[in-house]
């Protein structure tokens, strides 16, 4: 089967960069120039480290000098807003059985109180619906780009990382090459790595202090904090991808060639691969 595509792009504007225009929709993830002299190797060997058995992890912070305004007020705002919204959706206890669930599988704990010296960030969160799942199928998503006027958020100040992730162009093609096609993912792939813990504070969140079981009567807000890589804060795919890659990187000599193959085969977390035999 043959398929061609056909494009004529009309424009009026002189400044239109045809050229731009194409790289926006190369297959795969165009490194920001912004990034390109971040050491990824040294971030690597510096930042990333295997204790416990899990992988703990410092956030690339942009060198300069952090103005980070604590956001408590903005994430309050947005846990109440939320709280509304879930009532009238009738979804609070789901989402709170969601959250309960970080704390449960050691992902979040209770924040401790700061002190007067301490920096903190708090990022809100939202639900987010996943109809394509059969048991939990509300998400918690949060939102480290969240800030107060006049101050830059979590995001701003950490550096996105180097683009890890293999074209899927050449994953697709790699994958008609053996005769036995796999496929896999690693399960909830973010939260299986550590944040370091002098990282978490950064990592704030507010929540109810027990269970809910009656949307009429909410428990006391009260503070807590990830303990692991989380979903929106912009340098988590490059965590996760410089993750796989030093795990994958210093395996002993006897498994270096499945090594090379599955280096080569992941698409954030998803494997897709073609063995030959």
């Amino acid at each position: 089967m043959v398929n061609i595509l056909h494009v004529q792009v009309t424009y009026d504007n002189s400044d239109f960069d045809i050229k731009t225009f194409w790289e926006l929709e190369t297959i795969g993830i165009k490194q920001p120039t912004d990034q390109i002299e971040f050491n990824t190797d040294k971030f690597i060997n510096e930042n990333i480290t295997f204790k416990n058995s899990r992988y703990t992890v410092n956030l690339p912070w942009i060198e300069k000098v952090r103005k980070l305004d604590s956001n408590y007020i903005g994430a309050l705002n947005r846990v109440k807003s939320l709280t509304k919204k879930l009532i009238r959706n009738e979804t609070l206890l789901e989402y709170d059985r969601v959250i309960g669930e970080y704390l449960k599988n050691d992902c979040s704990e209770l924040a401790l109180l700061l002190t007067k010296e301490s920096e903190a960030y708090y990022m809100p969160h939202r639900h987010v619906y996943r109809d394509d799942k059969e048991t939990i199928r509300i998400r918690c998503v949060y939102d480290a780009s969240a800030h107060m006027p006049g101050f830059p958020s979590l995001n701003n100040l950490l550096c996105t990382g180097e683009n890890l992730i293999p074209l899927l162009l050449t994953i697709l093609i790699n994958f008609r090459i053996g005769k036995i096609g796999l496929t896999a993912d690693i399960e909830k792939a973010f939260l299986q790595i550590e944040l370091n813990e002098s990282e978490r504070n950064y990592h704030r969140f507010l929540w109810y202090d027990k269970p809910v079981t009656d949307s009429s009567k909410l428990p006391n807000l009260t503070e807590y904090r990830m303990k692991r890589v989380t979903f929106g804060v912009t340098c988590s795919p490059f965590l996760l991808a410089a993750t796989l890659r030093k795990h994958l990187t210093t395996q002993p000599v006897e498994f270096q060639q499945v090594s090379d193959i599955l280096l080569k085969s992941f698409y954030v977390d998803d494997l897709v691969v073609q063995l030959t035999i």
